[in-house]
């Protein structure tokens, strides 16, 4: 979807706010359904996102629209600027902010910036916590686990660290991005940011870590490499290495679903995932 997809009475009320809107890239690597785009404005650049009120993807929206709330002022992740429902459809516009995806290969110079992105204090406790919990996401995905796709060893192992297990016991005591993967850890000059706060929720302290260990054995590094660089957020210290493990295999099998049966587009990178989980699981289980 493109700008001209917006109903025309929401396109009139961000170019009222901002001027004349010229758009530019569209996003086209996400999940979220909707329009994703840059675009030049009489105040500046700013980044678009609007998908209808009713569409698959309205909680996301409205997740990222409170995680503008939640989130301290220095937090790094780009400001909402302004945000609307307009015409039956969510609109946000945030700060653009020039950069690329971090590369989180061994040896890359952006791995630091990430690990001080995720040493940030997202807001612990109290009116920090997202009222959007953790566990019916993992549920979720753990039904996955269960899905017609054969027999396999890596499927076997999840299943047995999984049997038994209630996601729900997984503490809620802090808020997290939850989707942290290299298209949403942005490489700026002033450091990296966290992008799309759609699936932000409250979760373990550690929980965003874990997300980053799994993207960089992704990326190249051996388990115990990927770990070792956790070692640095201080959350990872006292991560329970069982519901470690038990969220690993949640998200290789969920990895493993959808690179079989998930859209094509996304199935290659799946399987990555899918492939960095059954190495981590094979140390961690």
């Amino acid at each position: 979807m493109q700008w001209s997809d917006i109903p025309p009475a929401a396109r009139a009320l961000i170019e009222a706010r901002f001027g004349a809107v010229t758009p530019g890239e569209t996003a086209s690597a996400g999940l979220t359904a909707g329009v994703a785009c840059s675009a030049q404005t009489g105040k500046g650049p700013v980044h678009i996102k609007a998908g209808p009120v009713d569409g698959p993807s309205a909680a996301q929206y409205g997740r990222e629209r409170a995680a503008a709330d939640l989130l301290p002022p220095d937090a790094p992740a780009p400001r909402l600027l302004w945000a609307e429902d307009v015409d039956g459809w969510h609109v946000l516009v945030h700060e653009y902010l020039p950069g690329r995806p971090a590369d989180l290969s061994p040896g890359s110079p952006d791995i630091t910036p990430v690990l001080r992105a995720l040493r940030a204090d997202f807001g612990v406790g109290g009116e920090h916590v997202a009222t959007v919990k953790l566990a019916p996401m993992l549920q979720k995905a753990a039904r996955f686990l269960v899905s017609p796709l054969g027999d396999t060893p890596v499927l076997r192992s999840c299943r047995e660290i999984m049997d038994g297990w209630d996601p729900a016991t997984l503490p809620g005591e802090t808020f997290t991005h939850g989707d942290v993967h290299p298209g949403n850890l942005h490489a700026t000059e002033d450091g990296v940011r966290l992008l799309d706060w759609g699936l932000s929720c409250a979760a373990p302290t550690w929980f965003d870590t874990a997300g980053l260990v799994l993207r960089l054995i992704a990326a190249g590094h051996t388990p115990a490499q990927a770990e070792t660089l956790a070692a640095e957020i201080p959350a990872w210290a006292a991560a329970p290495e069982r519901d470690v493990a038990r969220y690993v295999a949640v998200m290789t099998g969920f990895a493993a679903w959808a690179a079989a049966r998930g859209p094509e587009r996304h199935r290659g990178r799946r399987a990555v995932t899918a492939a960095a989980g059954a190495a981590w699981l094979a140390v961690r289980a």
